[in-house]
């Protein structure tokens, strides 16, 4: 049995000069995924047309001890 030791909070602030990489329109919507121990923990909303995204998003992840 898992037993929750606490929460780790991850912030999610900002990322900057990505590259304009102008295949297509979608090319610049911009956005972040958590993994930890290949399990998805949380993921920002696209932030569109802009090589500067800025989410500022938090992301609550239960520490467990086995």
């Amino acid at each position: 049995r898992d037993r929750l030791k606490g929460y780790l909070y991850v912030i999610i602030a900002e990322a900057k000069d990505l590259p304009d990489i102008g295949q297509d329109e979608d090319a610049l919507d911009s956005y972040c995924v958590v993994f930890v121990d290949g399990m998805e923990e949380g993921s920002t909303l696209p932030e569109f047309d802009t090589t500067q995204p800025a989410w500022n998003k938090k992301i609550k992840i239960k520490v467990l001890l086995f």
